[in-house]
């Protein structure tokens, strides 16, 4: 999460417009309350490794890429009005995104619909978006290292070797991780969801993702 903004905040607003948009006869003021623990595989391709568990809250981190103010067609993410589904948790609908002096969204403000829980949804709502999340209140702090090309440009005849060298190859970046990476042990290796593959390790005492391969993200293809 190397970008990431608040999710949601303490101010909800209570606004009648929204009244029995889910069916409901009133929207809470503040719309979720309190934590749950939620089941998620360690390892999607093993079943047999088992499940970790999750603490969700009222306070989350999304990618920055998964809102848009301005979002292209067929984009199944979140933007004002749009539904889409937290990884095996709620389907929830943003309601207002909070910008700042410049005009950056900080922010987003969502509804979810208690009844629309992974596994148990009964909801009726198609959510065609799946957003990864990492709770604010629990989550640790993070550098994620991040790698381009050791080699700048092909060789030539009599070029030296240090000539080539891309003195700009390691990125990094602040990031929110999951508890269950900082009680990883030192070299373990993560897939990090449409990200990457990362092992962790530990500089001067603070939790550090480093990169072992990249994956493609498909959304435009």
């Amino acid at each position: 999460y190397r970008s990431y903004f608040s999710f949601s905040r303490d101010e909800w607003p209570d606004n009648d417009s929204y009244e029995g948009w889910w069916g409901y006869e009133t929207l809470p003021k503040l719309n979720y309350e309190g934590s749950e623990e939620i089941d998620f595989e360690v390892n999607q391709l093993d079943p047999e490794a088992g499940t970790r568990k999750v603490t969700f809250g009222k306070h989350l981190y999304i990618e920055r890429g998964d809102f848009s103010l301005d979002p292209p067609p067929k984009y199944h993410r979140l933007k004002i009005g749009g539904v889409a589904r937290l990884k095996n948790a709620y389907i929830v609908r943003c309601d207002e995104a909070v910008t700042d002096e410049n005009g950056n969204v900080t922010e987003i403000l969502c509804t979810y619909l208690p009844e629309s829980r992974s596994g148990h949804d009964t909801s009726g709502v198609k959510a065609k978006g799946v957003l990864h999340w990492v709770n604010a209140d629990v989550c640790e702090d993070a550098v994620l290292k991040q790698y381009d090309h050791l080699l700048k440009d092909a060789d030539y005849a009599g070029q030296d070797f240090s000539e080539r060298m891309n003195l700009d190859s390691e990125h990094l970046f602040s990031a929110k991780a999951e508890p269950y990476l900082a009680q990883a042990q030192e070299g373990t290796a993560f897939q990090l969801m449409r990200t990457g593959y990362y092992k962790v390790c530990r500089d001067q005492g603070k939790l550090c993702l480093s990169e072992i391969v990249s994956l493609k993200d498909n959304f435009n293809k």
